[in-house]
């Protein structure tokens, strides 16, 4: 566990990376008491779609809001195939968030300190792992 008493949530969200995108993302996660994000805005390898890749944690209590989170973002994002929001809980945060910090030649959106995300290894593609 990364962060003491806090539950980590898988968050992917269609949205080009400018500060309205950022913007909107803020106030979504002040509004449902997200403790604690880190992610980057990036272009799918296959899609070229923009997204955000996150983790982010929450109190446990907040796991009932996960439907009425989703629904926050109705109208916000293409709703095509995928959906524009994906919303879980994390099977395992350090390897979710080592994924997440695969592409940090983006600019990070995060306000987890520099000195914990680099305790976190970041994940390699099995193509990058053979070269």
């Amino acid at each position: 566990m990364i962060f003491e008493g806090l539950t980590a949530y898988s968050f992917r969200i269609d949205l080009s990376n400018n500060e309205q995108s950022t913007a909107e993302i803020v106030k979504f996660f002040e509004k449902y008491n997200v403790s604690k994000y880190y992610g980057n805005p990036e272009l799918g390898e296959e899609t070229n779609k923009p997204h955000y890749q996150m983790i982010i944690w929450m109190s446990s209590k907040q796991t009932k809001e996960i439907t009425k989170m989703r629904n926050y973002w109705r109208g916000k994002v293409m709703t095509k195939k995928g959906g524009g929001v994906s919303l879980k809980k994390a099977r395992d945060e350090r390897k979710l968030f080592g994924y997440c910090r695969k592409e940090e030649k983006n600019s990070i959106f995060t306000n987890v300190s520099k000195e914990i995300y680099l305790k976190i290894k970041k994940y390699e593609s099995i193509d990058a792992v053979k070269v």
